[in-house]
């Protein structure tokens, strides 16, 4: 087994933080939500707590969410936290957590260590992981951007693993990118051409727009078209009149990749029982009235003009009523 090498870092301030939002948050939560707070995802699942008044709330935007999860998987493994239960584990501060806050004393972890920023045409199956760091990084703030306007995780927009293979193929127009891992037609359309504009700005200001030579980038493993087991179990869930916070917190992931599950659901051509997730027959038909007017495609400028009132859990149940209508012919409203 070909291990990655690691490197040393100073973990004094993230392990801080992430064990002040363990203790904050009640220590009643898994890695996913934790995560949600220290990142500031503004979920239903958070805002209902009033998670989102917390001083930690928000405190590691700027870190990646894998980048988080490993740091919180390297707190257990060093006796920090602690998970308790099974399925999915809550996470407790340990009482040697709980003397490193009170003593500030310093920490050290181990990281993967850090690609050297530079683009290198290596052969073999690994080959993308030389991929130029500092494209990469201005490539996952514009991510952070579009996702923060979106109001939605930054995984949601591109993976690392993307934003890695654009780093390292640095695609120049919308057919090389369609190829990068990740892009599919929708994504193609809504992000091509902001990110393309990044990468051509780097590469001109690095002197590279013709002296790199590409390597071609390979067509992303063929799609197989269907319903994932996941996806299933998350409509098996909402199938026995849950809410979609109570969805995401029992299976250990965010609510927006369950609104996302039960979009995939529908666009297959699945059929949900949603009446128990709607709001009152006024306000549904206010909100659908608003999602014809702006459209669909966005929640933000509907919610901005029906104000803070409605809730996003609100919005994304009606939208969702309004897709599988339109899906299955049957009259809208």
């Amino acid at each position: 087994i070909c291990l990655l090498p690691r490197e040393e870092f100073d973990a004094t301030e993230i392990a801080q933080k992430i064990l002040s939002a363990a203790i904050r948050t009640g220590e009643r939560f898994g890695v996913n939500y934790l995560v949600d707070v220290l990142r500031g995802a503004a979920n239903k699942a958070v805002r209902i707590r009033g998670h989102h008044e917390l001083p930690v709330f928000g405190i590691s935007k700027g870190i990646d969410a894998d980048e988080l999860k490993e740091m919180v998987r390297s707190l257990v493994t060093n006796g920090l936290l602690a998970q308790r239960g099974s399925g999915y584990p809550t996470l407790v501060v340990s009482a040697q957590g709980r003397k490193f806050l009170n003593s500030r004393e310093k920490l050290s972890l181990t990281r993967p260590k850090q690609a050297a920023p530079v683009l290198q045409a290596t052969s073999g199956p690994d080959r993308e992981t030389a991929y130029d760091t500092r494209l990469f990084d201005e490539l996952a703030a514009l991510r952070l951007e579009i996702a923060t306007d979106r109001e939605v995780p930054a995984y949601q927009i591109f993976g690392n693993k993307s934003l890695q293979q654009m780093a390292f193929h640095m695609p120049r127009n919308e057919a090389e990118f369609s190829r990068i891992s990740g892009v599919g037609d929708a994504k193609l359309r809504d992000f091509s051409e902001r990110f393309l504009k990044v990468i051509n700005e780097y590469m001109q200001a690095n002197g590279q727009s013709a002296a790199v030579e590409q390597v071609p980038v390979n067509a992303p493993k063929k799609r197989i078209r269907g319903i994932s087991m996941s996806i299933r179990e998350t409509v098996d869930l909402i199938s026995q009149n849950r809410s979609l916070d109570e969805v995401a917190e029992q299976r250990g992931i965010s609510e927006t990749t369950i609104r996302s599950h039960l979009e995939r659901f529908v666009q297959e051509g699945g059929k949900i029982d949603l009446d128990h997730l709607m709001p009152s027959d006024v306000r549904r038909s206010r909100i659908e009235a608003a999602f014809k007017e702006m459209g669909e495609a966005r929640l933000t400028p509907v919610r901005d003009a029906l104000g803070d009132d409605y809730t996003w859990e609100e919005l994304a149940v009606v939208r969702l009523a309004l897709r599988q209508e339109q899906a299955l012919g049957e009259p809208v409203g």
